[in-house]
């Protein structure tokens, strides 16, 4: 690192984080030659097709999710003690109903 440059970038650093910045710009300087050199001829549009397997769409995660909300509603419906107020029940089945006719009509 050049004395013009490390002044110029140092001096805006507190003095305590100096040593730290220094050895971070010495680091960063051969990171990106490392990066740079991997081969990467065989990644063209064709062969990344099938590095997508695991991907997940938008509506899949969102059934996953709301299926999940409807199975903890009914777990604490089921769970609920015999004297809870017949609101509280009427309330978490009207919820529990409402995801069931979203899944439904998502065809989740």
């Amino acid at each position: 690192m050049s004395e013009d440059f490390e002044r110029k970038v140092l001096r805006h650093v507190p003095l305590d984080r100096r040593e730290f910045i220094k050895k971070m710009i010495v680091g960063a300087a051969f990171a990106a030659p490392a990066i740079a050199s991997f081969n990467m001829v065989g990644l063209g549009a064709g062969s990344a097709h099938g590095l997508t397997s695991n991907v997940v769409s938008r509506h899949d995660l969102t059934c996953r999710i709301k299926t999940d909300a409807a199975a903890r509603l009914q777990t604490q419906i089921n769970n609920l003690p015999p004297n809870a107020p017949p609101a509280l029940k009427a309330r978490l089945q009207k919820r529990l109903d409402s995801l069931n006719a979203w899944l439904i009509a998502n065809n989740c």
